[in-house]
C-alpha cells in the first residue's frame, strides 16, 4: 500500500469487520461512511480502527477522530502487508 490508504473497521462484540483499500484520499470519508453503514446492518455500535501509517496526516485534515467519534473506541496501525481474523480480532503479518 504505497500511496495507497488501508482502513479496518471491526466490532468484537458482533465478530465483524470490514476492510477497505482506497487508492484516492479524498474518497476515506464516503468509504469510511459506506463501511459504518454496512457492519451496523449486521448490528454493529463501536468499532475498533486501524489504518496504515501513511493515513496520519489524513486523519487529522478530514477530522476521522473527531466525526466518528460516537462509533469508534479504539485506534490502531496497521502494517502494510497483514491479514485480519474477524474471530479473534487478531492482525497477522502477510509476508
Amino acid at each position: 500500500m504505497d500511496s495507497c490508504v488501508g482502513l479496518l473497521l471491526y466490532d468484537s462484540e458482533i465478530k465483524s469487520g470490514s476492510l477497505a483499500h482506497i487508492d484516492c484520499e479524498s474518497e476515506i470519508l464516503n468509504v469510511f461512511d459506506e463501511m459504518i453503514g454496512k457492519l451496523r446492518k449486521f448490528g454493529g455500535k463501536q468499532f475498533e480502527f486501524g489504518y496504515t501509517p501513511n493515513i496520519d496526516p489524513m486523519r487529522k485534515e478530514y477530522g476521522i477522530k473527531e466525526r466518528y467519534l460516537n462509533v469508534i473506541s479504539k485506534e490502531f496501525e496497521l502494517p502494510e502487508d497483514f491479514s485480519f481474523d474477524t474471530r479473534d480480532g487478531k492482525i497477522y503479518p502477510y509476508r
